[in-house]
């Protein structure tokens, strides 16, 4: 039994420092070496972590919250935002958007 609860407790923080590493992530203003010295890990358990469907998915959902909120502000985002690649993200789903309408007018 108390095997078990430290097995839990042990658990609880590693993923305590999954969900961290996930925010730090997708905060996108460290490199992985640091994210990992913040969190204790190597880098390679951090590349490992990036893996895994819980803290990918958390990552990405983030990312795409991210790209929702700035489709949907009123002020054009390549003035507002200084994130070359949802920059780059944005002016391809518009460039997208402007052949698919191209396409159908034509």
């Amino acid at each position: 039994m108390a095997q078990t609860v430290q097995s839990s407790a042990k658990k609880r923080a590693r993923e305590g420092r999954q969900r961290e590493a996930a925010r730090l992530l997708l905060a996108d203003r460290l490199t992985d070496e640091k994210i990992a010295a913040r969190l204790g890990v190597s880098r390679r358990t951090l590349a490992r972590w990036k893996r895994l469907p819980a803290v990918a998915g958390a990552i990405r959902e983030g990312w795409e919250a991210r790209v929702r909120r700035i489709e949907r502000s009123a002020a054009p985002p390549w003035r507002r935002c200084t994130d070359a690649e949802l920059i780059r993200e944005l002016e391809r789903r518009r460039r997208r958007r402007r052949e698919r309408q191209r396409l159908r007018a034509g």
